[in-house]
């Protein structure tokens, strides 16, 4: 194992030690200093406008994907013949989310 790999390693093994230290001071550092936050959550990545709808790539949006993507990352394989077994759950799911999705990507094109 290289230094690097050793040190990446020792890193994620603390953060998982840590985990819940850490995301209990990430909210007390929003309730004492929102502003930060806030100008993040603000934080325009830049934009597409298809058939006159203008869809914004926003911070907070794009870190839940990549947070999702890095979940899905993690599932075995096998793990999905299960899924495939049940799909009426998978389905359901997909569908009660799918308004919570447009809404959160549609945005009002501005004057």
């Amino acid at each position: 194992m290289t230094l690097i790999n050793a040190k990446a390693a020792g890193f994620e093994h603390a953060v998982r030690r840590n985990l819940i230290w850490i995301i209990a001071l990430s909210y007390f550092m929003a309730g004492v200093l929102p502003r930060p936050g806030l100008a993040l959550c603000g934080l325009d990545l830049g934009h597409v406008n298809i058939f006159q709808i203008r869809i914004s790539f926003l911070l907070p949006q794009l870190m839940l994907g990549l947070l999702l993507f890095n979940g899905g990352l993690g599932v075995k394989a096998g793990d999905l013949k299960h899924v495939l077994k049940r799909p009426f759950i998978l389905l359901g799911g997909s569908f009660a989310n799918a308004p919570c999705r447009s809404l959160s990507l549609w945005r009002p094109a501005s004057h």
